[in-house]
C-alpha cells in the first residue's frame, strides 16, 4: 500500500496504479485505511443493513457508508429488516430503537440510532448508541469498531 500527500503527484499515482498496488492519499482516517487494506485483501465489502422508518436518514447513512466502501441494504419496516437477518449475510444492522428492539439484532452487531436523549439513556450497550443528528466520523468509526468485532466472533 503506497500512500501520498501531494495531490499534483500523478506520475507516482501512475507507477503505483501500473505495479497492482494499492494507494491511499494522505491525510486519511483510520477507516480509510481499514478499508482499503481490506480491499486489497481481497475481502468482500461488509455489509450494512440500515433498518430505520425514516428516508432521509437512511438516505444519508447509505451515502456515508457506501462512500466509505461498504454494501448497504436499507429497510423501511421491522418486517423487512426482519427478513434480511434471516438472509443471514448482514455483518453490521444499524437500526433505530423499534426496529433494534424487535428484531433483538438476530446475533448481529447492532448500532442504535436513538432519535432522543431518552431513547439513548435506555440503550442496553451505550457503546453502541449513535445520537442525531449523526456525524459521519463518528457513524463510520462506529461502524468499522462492529464489524471487526462480527469478523472477530464469526473467527474471519
Amino acid at each position: 500500500l503506497s500512500m501520498s500527500g501531494y495531490t499534483a503527484d500523478r506520475a507516482a499515482l501512475r507507477n503505483v496504479e501500473s505495479r497492482g498496488w494499492g494507494f491511499i492519499r494522505k491525510p486519511f482516517e483510520p477507516v480509510a485505511l481499514a478499508v482499503k487494506i481490506r480491499e486489497m485483501l481481497g475481502a468482500p465489502a461488509p455489509v450494512i443493513l440500515v433498518g430505520d422508518g425514516n428516508a432521509g436518514v437512511r438516505g444519508m447513512l447509505r451515502s456515508i457508508l457506501a462512500a466509505a466502501g461498504y454494501k448497504v441494504i436499507e429497510t423501511s419496516t421491522i418486517a423487512q429488516t426482519a427478513a434480511e437477518l434471516l438472509k443471514g449475510s448482514i455483518d453490521v444492522l444499524i437500526a433505530d430503537t423499534a426496529t433494534a428492539t424487535a428484531t433483538d439484532g438476530a446475533g448481529v452487531n447492532t448500532i442504535l440510532i436513538a432519535h432522543t436523549p431518552h431513547e439513548a439513556l435506555r440503550a442496553p450497550d451505550p457503546g453502541h448508541v449513535l445520537t442525531t443528528p449523526i456525524q459521519p466520523d463518528a457513524l463510520l468509526r462506529a461502524v468499522e469498531n462492529a464489524v471487526l468485532t462480527q469478523t472477530a466472533k464469526a473467527g474471519r
